[in-house]
């Protein structure tokens, strides 16, 4: 079987279907321990850390040090990838190896007593998680794309991945709470080393060995990043993208303390409470994505940090409230920790496709600035996600976890003001008709029948593409025409693939954390298209339909 190159521009490996299954159920096994590694920890890290008297910003940098250095060596693995440094197949074996070992000896840091030895070994070790996590997702994503590229399922494969990817987010505290109450602090970071570990030889054995190619798009025209900053509509889109992350994160190092000295919950409720927030995020996120194409972007955005505020100040909840809540305030915990999960969810999941919308209306072309638009994203996505424990730490040192959360409410209450009037002084964002239940038939010959203008709807082109950019019914019959011409090739249809972007170490964390990170690297746009090759000449016009980004 020959190399099959996909729209995206990568080459397919040369092996069977059962191989690359396997070898894909392989990738995602360790994808989802690796990143476990990163929640792990939150019910049962922050009381172990009191008990050694230390501070609650030390304890905030402990979480966000994984991050910080996941967010450090992503875009030099990708970078170095990409110049064929380093083999993708051995980055993934090399960053496993490396999470195994840093996570198994993180649980024997219960047996440090001094303060400052048992920071400075928790800081350490974190860093080094971050940075074999970073090695697996980025090799994971670029192997993946080699596995499924040249065939019809490349944005499935990837949608999977970012499901799993929040799947262990959400197991993580799960794991960690119960295994900790039941065989104490380590357990948890043993058992998850250990089936890592045992992923492996599998790993070893079944991924292809087949010669691996560049990836890198052809250069596209140099973009100025300043001039995107400095825009009011676009730096506010990134500002909610950086609260977004730190709506989930602020809570890492705080809120276990609060439900234990509260609320008396042990480590196994604790962890419940924050797959809650994990969960409710991974189930939402489709629907935030789903609700943005009919109300708004912008709209769902600042309904989701408004229902984020409401939150933030019931988990306390704040003193004021206290009185007129009573014993009901205990199960409006659980609820508002349900809502930091939507309100997260509704926050960044619209962010990319407004970004762009906003993008595009300060002239610049969606085609080349796509990659950028993401590769910023991600940063303000990780700076938040990063930050987030760190502040959350000093503000509970300094307010107390009630009015910590109050403080960070007001914030997230104007920043959602803020975002509702920009969505009334932008430009209304293009509108999609309905796409066909089914795509039109495709010859065996590989020509597209007579009728495809009538079976495919085509939306009018979006304000500012121009003229000769937009495809036009003439531009589809003309292409289509060209393809009846030239010698018979197979068509090959993309399938759309919508899915959410996530926190966390770049991602998503739930969702687009990978695929903004190793976008460029990989040539993947971040946008879900549909593209028929019309000709082997190289035509190919895009079949929007409602699943396309602007």
């Amino acid at each position: 079987m020959a190399h099959a190159h996909g729209h995206s521009g990568i080459p397919a490996m040369d092996i069977d279907d059962k191989t690359r299954r396997w070898s894909f159920g392989c990738l995602c096994g360790a994808l989802l321990l690796v990143n476990a590694t990163f929640t792990l920890l939150s019910p049962i890290f922050p009381q172990e850390a009191e008990r050694r008297h230390v501070s609650p910003s030390m304890v905030g940098l402990v979480f966000s040090i994984y991050s910080f250095a996941s967010v450090a060596a992503s875009p030099l693995l990708g970078r170095l990838v990409q110049l064929g440094y380093i083999k993708r197949r051995s980055l993934l074996l090399v960053g496993l190896l490396v999470v195994c070992i840093s996570t198994a000896l993180f649980g024997f840091v219960s047996e440090i007593d001094h303060e400052q030895f048992f920071t400075a070994a928790c800081l350490i070790l974190r860093a080094v998680m971050g940075l074999g996590c970073a090695a697996v997702d980025t090799a994971s994503m670029a192997l993946s794309a080699s596995l499924y590229g040249g065939t019809p399922f490349l944005g499935t494969a990837m949608g999977i991945q970012e499901s799993v990817l929040s799947i262990g987010w959400v197991v993580g505290p799960v794991v960690g709470g119960y295994s900790a109450q039941l065989a104490g602090f380590g357990a948890p970071f043993f058992i998850t080393a250990a089936l890592a570990f045992a992923c492996y030889p599998a790993l070893f054995f079944l991924m292809p060995r087949g010669k691996e190619t560049d990836v890198g798009d052809e250069p596209q025209e140099d973009i100025a990043v300043g001039r995107l900053l400095k825009a009011p509509s676009f730096s506010l889109l990134l500002i909610s993208a950086m609260l977004g992350a730190a709506i989930i994160t602020l809570l890492d190092p705080t809120l276990g303390p609060h439900l234990e000295d509260i609320l008396g919950y042990g480590p196994g409720t604790i962890g419940i409470a924050f797959a809650v927030i994990a969960g409710v995020y991974a189930a939402f996120t489709p629907f935030a994505g789903l609700l943005g194409d009919y109300i708004g972007r912008l709209q769902v955005m600042s309904i989701g940090l408004l229902i984020s505020a409401l939150s933030y100040l019931l988990i306390g909840p704040i003193p004021l409230l206290q009185p007129l809540l009573g014993p009901q305030m205990y199960w409006l915990v659980w609820i508002a920790l349900g809502g930091v999960g939507i309100g997260a969810g509704m926050t960044f999941v619209p962010s990319l496709p407004a970004l762009l919308h906003a993008s595009h209306t300060l002239g610049f072309d969606q085609e080349g600035v796509d990659d950028l638009v993401s590769g910023i994203l991600m940063g303000s996505y990780h700076s938040g996600g990063g930050g987030g424990p760190l502040i959350g730490g000093a503000a509970k040192h300094l307010l107390g976890f009630p009015w910590s959360g109050a403080a960070f409410a007001v914030i997230l209450a104007i920043q959602g003001v803020v975002i509702a009037v920009l969505a009334s002084l932008m430009p209304p964002e293009p509108k999609y008709v309905d796409a066909p239940d089914k795509l039109p038939p495709i010859s065996e010959e590989g020509t597209p029948p007579a009728d495809m203008e009538a079976a495919m709807p085509v939306p009018p082109p979006a304000p500012g593409l121009g003229g000769s950019g937009a495809p036009t019914l003439d531009r589809i019959s003309s292409s289509a025409a060209a393809a009846a011409a030239a010698p018979a090739r197979p068509i090959a249809l993309r399938r759309s693939s919508s899915f959410g972007l996530r926190p966390g170490s770049g991602a998503g964390s739930f969702g687009g954390r990978s695929l903004g990170r190793t976008g460029s690297m990989l040539g993947l746009n971040s946008r879900s298209s549909s593209y028929a090759d019309l000709s082997n000449r190289g035509v190919r016009e895009p079949l929007l339909t409602r699943s396309d980004e602007e």
